[in-house]
């Protein structure tokens, strides 16, 4: 046996050892089931395993990912936790083979409000400052009343300004910050967000685009709505400028 067929021989023995050790290290590292998405598919999509494709990867890769994105980037669905995303709707449209991963359904991602929301309602912002809000350190979860107002004419042409208690111990979802005020300062509030049905929703905004809207603080759990009637009073002291509007 020649040197050559020598060296050739031990080059193939090692390239062998290389391969079989390649292949065990693949074999044997801790695998992890992902899931991929089987076609296209609009956000509102109800996520069920019929849409969804098993994947195995290394569980390294896993970590690594997670590692370099950071604790507050979108996680991977594993089969360790998609019992908890089944059955939840897609907040986003997604294209086939794309990884499920948590961002993409309604109850882990989002905005505090949107999350907050309970099915069919809507979260209305409502313009507030520092007094009208009547607490600027009020958090997510708070409780108000809400009162609105508009002027509009009586059957005599005189300008009515009607008050009525709009909503009580109405969910805050979330508060709106112009600046948070610095170390020791207090936050300035520039609005709140908050839980109403649709009509609500609606019916308040037609009041915040031309009336007023007041929000009062409530106790969470301590708080009984009772019955409250509107006030209607005829504004006086501004009849003439109401006249000249009604005149334009």
């Amino acid at each position: 046996m020649t040197k050559t067929v020598k060296i050739a021989l031990a080059v193939i023995g090692l390239l062998a050892i290389l391969v079989s050790y390649g292949v065990f290290q693949f074999l044997s590292a801790e695998r992890t089931v992902i899931y991929l998405f089987n076609a296209n598919h609009r956000a509102g999509t109800l996520i069920t395993p019929e849409i969804l494709i098993e994947e195995e990867i290394e569980t390294d890769i896993i970590r690594r990912q997670l590692q370099m994105r950071g604790p507050d980037d979108p996680r991977f669905v594993t089969e360790h936790n998609l019992e908890y995303f089944i059955g939840t709707h897609l907040r986003t449209d997604v294209m086939q083979g794309m990884v499920l991963i948590s961002s993409y359904s309604v109850d882990f991602a989002g905005s505090p409000a949107e999350m907050g929301l309970s099915p069919n309602n809507v979260g209305l912002a409502i313009p507030v400052d520092n007094i009208t809000v009547t607490n600027p350190l009020m958090t997510q979860g708070a409780r108000v009343n809400i009162y609105a107002g508009i002027v509009s004419p009586n059957e005599a042409g005189e300008a009515v300004s009607f008050t009525i208690p709009f909503t009580q111990y109405t969910r805050v979802l979330d508060v709106l910050y112009d600046s948070m005020g610095g170390e020791g300062g207090t936050p300035t509030v520039s609005g709140i967000i908050v839980e109403l049905t649709p009509q609500e929703a609606l019916s308040l905004a037609h009041y915040i685009k031309n009336g007023t809207v007041r929000v009062g603080i409530v106790r969470p759990g301590n708080y009984e709505p009772v019955p409250l009637e509107g006030i209607e009073t005829i504004d006086i002291v501004n009849q003439d400028d109401f006249q000249e509007v009604l005149s334009e």
